[in-house]
């Protein structure tokens, strides 16, 4: 019997059956879920739809934005089209909805690319999660700053060596991002290189991407930055909160700054993000169960809708083949 006549099913299966109990956990699940519906539907009734309505058509700016990255780390893959790039984003927020801090992306984007330029994918991924990582840090150290100095959600004993840490490894990331012949060295030094022969050629061909084209990589993580924080506060707005503006954003930077430094298990994932924003807006007396709307809205246009789109995608690939076995192995 070849190898991929069973597995192949049986892994699509595994997915759809994993994402679609993620889903059903956070939302049928829920012990609040009535109350987060209604609390919905009265910001609809009570505010202006409006910031909703364009919070969900900024979805595909969103996205748009991820998979231009992708296919700028992926020059010497070739032209790639914008619906395949489209196809992979979606698949990998399809894998990485079940696993924590999302690392099953890597894995979902390589389903719809070549064999062969599977590893130059992952370096593609990983180079733009670092780029993404880097823009929040930066950000985050203003936001976490600027909302001490109104909340002192931080006493400066505190504060201080926090923003140094982040300063260093927000330098070493820059550094790391647009030197990729200085890793190099370090595996090298290190003896790490023999055990990545595999790929080798692909983290030659990674290595030969212009400064320039990683600049402009950097530049695409602050638009998409740019973006969800701008979904983010429209959803504030719809919700009817009364909240300053550049207090706002200070807010949202840091939540996304904490976001970013824990591994939440995806079965935990909308419960901690929402302690997480009960931690920042409940300092300016916003209602807890307007907090978990937020994060409720926030987790279902950037996670859920584009993570279904993606099972589509899984469905109509042959994963075995994707992860570079011949149809002619055997079990």
């Amino acid at each position: 019997m070849k190898f991929h006549s069973i597995w192949n099913p049986l892994l699509k299966a595994m997915i759809f059956g994993l994402v679609a109990y993620i889903i059903y956990r956070h939302i049928i699940l829920r012990a609040n879920f009535e109350e987060l519906y209604l609390s919905f539907i009265s910001s609809i009734s009570t505010s202006k739809p409006i910031f909703l309505i364009i919070a969900i058509l900024l979805m595909p700016l969103n996205w748009f934005l991820e998979s231009l990255k992708w296919r700028k780390l992926m020059l010497s893959a070739g032209p790639i089209s914008k619906l395949l790039a489209y196809k992979t984003i979606f698949s990998g927020i399809s894998l990485g909805i079940i696993t924590p801090q999302r690392l099953g992306e890597y894995g979902g984007r390589l389903l719809t690319i070549p064999a062969e330029k599977n590893w130059l994918s992952i370096l593609s991924t990983l180079a733009g999660s670092i780029s993404q990582n880097i823009v929040t840090l930066g950000l985050g150290i203003i936001g976490l700053s600027l909302l001490s100095m109104h909340t002192q959600i931080l006493n400066n004993l505190l504060l201080f060596p926090i923003l140094i840490a982040i300063i260093v490894f927000l330098s070493a990331g820059i550094y790391l991002f647009l030197n990729v012949d200085f890793v190099a060295a370090i595996l090298s030094k290190l003896q790490v290189k023999k055990y990545f022969l595999k790929f080798q050629k692909q983290y030659h061909e990674f290595r030969l991407i212009p400064r320039a084209h990683l600049a402009q990589v950097l530049f695409l993580s602050l638009l998409r930055y740019m973006i969800y924080s701008s979904q983010y506060m429209l959803l504030i707005y719809f919700l009817g909160w009364n909240i300053e503006w550049n207090i706002m954003l200070a807010g949202i930077s840091t939540i996304f700054l904490i976001q970013s430094g824990i591994p939440i298990p995806p079965f935990l994932g909308v419960l901690a993000r929402g302690e997480i924003g009960i931690v920042i807006w409940s300092l300016f007396e916003v209602n807890e169960l307007s907090i978990l709307t937020l994060t409720f809205l926030i987790w279902i246009l950037n996670l859920v809708v584009p993570a279904l789109l993606g099972l589509i995608v899984i469905f109509n690939v042959n994963i075995i083949a994707a992860l570079g076995y011949s149809e002619n192995d055997k079990t």
